[in-house]
Parts: structure tokens; sequence; C-alpha cells
């Protein structure tokens, strides 16, 4: 994580490392247990997307379109 606050103090530096280590771990748990998830799912099933997902949705496009594009 970078800063420019308190860049000398260890503590600070200690607690933020921490802290940002927890939420990321916390992330890989939720990620790997959604990839079980999405394993044991039938192929046809169907993805039920909410308001809140279309940031994420539209990426998912675009980087399947980029994917499959040849080249330049």
């Amino acid at each position: 994580m970078a800063r420019d606050f308190a860049v000398d103090d260890d503590a600070t530096s200690d607690f933020l490392r921490k802290n940002n280590h927890t939420v990321v771990m916390q992330d890989v748990i939720a990620l790997n247990l959604l990839e079980k998830v999405i394993a044991a799912q039938p192929a046809n099933k169907r993805e039920h997307s909410v308001r809140i997902d279309v940031g994420a949705l539209a990426a998912r496009r675009l980087l399947a379109r980029l994917t499959s594009e040849p080249a330049r």
C-alpha cells in the first residue's frame, strides 16, 4: 500500500501491512470458495446478475472480446 503520510513511522507501516494482508487473505478465501461453487455448477446454469454488477459485467465482456480478437 502506497502512502504519503507517516512514512517514517514503523508502527503505522506494520498496522497497514497487517490489515491489508488480512483483507487480501479474506478475499483469497472467498474467491477460492467461489471457484469451487462455480466449478460444481452445471455448464448450462444461467448466471444471475444484479444492477451493482454492471461495471464488472462490462469489463468481463470487454476482456472476452479482446481475448477473442486476433493480435494486431
